[in-house]
């Protein structure tokens, strides 16, 4: 059978690109043909380019990217390869009328898993709800807003949408209660992540080409600035006299301290996560692959962003707590993540046969 998943598999971001990858290797396990759909929204259309232009026509801005773009090139080639090598992506659409007749091509398709219902990052849109133009069987799996609240257009394309699909799953509690007052039953499932056991993601990390053997060291990584974050991990990597390794998936500085490193795809970010001594996150992945390999992790739950993080420690019988704080989550029962990850398979092998 032929399923087409309908992702962010466009971003240069860890998470994006891993929960893709996840999903579609389990359900070409299951027997399926499963293709990543190349759909890219306007919004998002030169969000990772290499192009300084594309961003800017102020000169200083433009000198500013290009420097940034230069340290970026290696993992940018990384992120490509990933994309072409591994999600096999196929030609990139970019209009509504291509997507749904690429879509009505499939026997299944599923949308999620990550943010892909929150309109603050795709643009009012609707293709992600998956249109009634889309006529083939429809579900969600592990879909996400992202937010605890949505908007009237999201609404609204929740139910003109949503009742029409044969299967919905969501990711976090706080989705499940937004489609519960708009009369839509879901399940709530595991993100693709935990799809795959850990022997799969340990022979898929690899350590960065430019790491030193540092046989202790820490990791922070974020997508935007965070000072808690950068002080924490900073005072314990001085205290400890170990090195302090910062990402970022398109090599901007969120911090002026630390080691930056500027050549790591989704396989060194696996491989930085399952051998860092400490974790400085507030990224949803960096938190789900921390728990697969049982890390300690220190995390800012940041306001705005929504119950992510809190929904998947409640489903790991973990407590949440507000501002930053470490976690030890090598305390969390092999069985319980077997059990959490068995939501997603078992969700999947009945929505794929009914």
């Amino acid at each position: 059978m032929k399923i087409g998943i309908l992702t962010f598999q466009f971003a240069h971001n860890y998470g994006a690109l891993l929960q893709a990858y996840a999903l579609k290797c389990y359900m070409d396990q299951l027997g399926h043909n499963a293709v990543v759909i190349n759909y890219i929204p306007d919004k998002l259309r030169k969000e990772y380019s290499m192009n300084p232009f594309d961003y800017s026509r102020n000169l200083k801005v433009v000198l500013s990217l290009t420097v940034r773009n230069y340290r970026r090139r290696k993992q940018n080639r990384l992120f490509n390869q990933f994309q072409n090598d591994e999600l096999e992506l196929g030609q990139e659409i970019f209009t509504r009328d291509r997507l749904i007749n690429v879509l009505n091509a499939c026997d299944v398709v599923s949308v999620g898993s990550d943010q892909v219902w929150n309109t603050g990052i795709t643009g009012e849109i609707k293709s992600y709800f998956l249109e009634k133009d889309v006529y083939v069987k429809k579900l969600s799996y592990a879909a996400s807003f992202g937010t605890d609240e949505i908007s009237e257009f999201q609404r609204n394309a929740v139910n003109e949408s949503l009742p029409l699909y044969s299967k919905v799953s969501v990711r976090e509690l706080q989705a499940q209660r937004i489609l519960e007052r708009n009369g839509i039953q879901s399940e709530l499932v595991c993100d693709p992540v935990f799809l795959l056991n850990r022997m799969d993601w340990d022979t898929f990390a690899r350590k960065p080409e430019s790491m030193k053997n540092d046989h202790r060291f820490i990791l922070m990584y974020g997508l935007s600035v965070n000072s808690n974050l950068a002080k924490a991990a900073t005072s314990y990597a001085e205290a400890e006299e170990i090195p302090m390794y910062v990402i970022h998936p398109t090599a901007q500085r969120m911090t002026n301290k630390g080691i930056h490193l500027v050549d790591v795809g989704p396989r060194e970010f696996v491989w930085l996560i399952q051998h860092a001594e400490k974790v400085y996150s507030n990224s949803f992945h960096a938190t789900a692959f921390s728990i697969m390999y049982g890390k300690t992790l220190v995390y800012d739950s940041v306001k705005g962003l929504g119950s992510r993080v809190e929904s998947l420690f409640h489903s790991l019988g973990m407590g949440f707590l507000d501002g930053v704080n470490e976690y030890n989550l090598g305390i969390i029962p092999e069985k319980t993540i077997a059990d959490y990850a068995k939501t997603g398979k078992e969700f999947l092998s009945k929505a794929l046969i009914s």
